[in-house]
């Protein structure tokens, strides 16, 4: 499912769930809700939910609601089923949970070949600022590349997946270090 699908309407009477379109990151917890209008007048359905993958993203009953958690990342189609004029309806909504993600560090130049540093739990749209924790001494960096793209200076928005960050010292003697790139 790409987009909201939803069972034959009458054309009278049309669904919203709240959370369609919303970014959501592991670790969010809110309540579920689908708002309808039926010839004209706005109102809450009375629903159950459920979700496609459970893994990723899973519904509590609470007393008189429903409460989404995003457990990790992925996707997922959350449910809704609601009877209104005693027909029954389904609206399902396919829901992405950005992740926690890694960044390996790496440097590349004065023998530096193994990985550098590991960032963990790191989320998409998160800023992130990379250095070395162990710095060759009395090298400076030229230049960082994030999964083979070179950024400027040192920080970079998280993307939802893994990265790979090499950092490239200036080589003193030959002007611009290039090897493994």
């Amino acid at each position: 499912v790409t987009k909201r699908q939803v069972t034959v309407l009458p054309a009278s009477l049309s669904v919203c769930p709240d959370y369609e379109g919303r970014a959501v990151y592991r670790g969010d917890r809110f309540p579920l809700q689908v708002s309808a209008t039926y010839n004209g007048v706005q109102f809450t359905v009375d629903a159950s939910y459920t979700s496609s993958d459970p893994e990723v993203a899973y519904v509590l009953q609470e007393e008189d609601s429903w409460t989404l958690v995003a457990s990790s990342g992925g996707d997922t189609v959350i449910k809704a089923v609601f009877r209104h004029n005693g027909e029954e309806y389904t609206v399902a909504t396919p829901l992405h949970v950005y992740g926690a993600h890694t960044v390996s560090i790496y440097a590349l130049g004065y023998g530096a070949t193994s990985r550098d540093s590991l960032l963990t739990g790191k989320l998409y749209g998160e800023r992130i600022t990379l250095s070395l924790k162990d710095p060759v001494a009395g090298r400076d960096i030229k230049c960082w590349y994030v999964d083979g793209v070179k950024i400027e200076g040192n920080t970079f928005i998280m993307p939802d997946s893994n990265v790979v960050a090499y950092a490239k010292y200036v080589n003193e003697t030959e002007g611009d270090f290039t090897v493994g790139m």
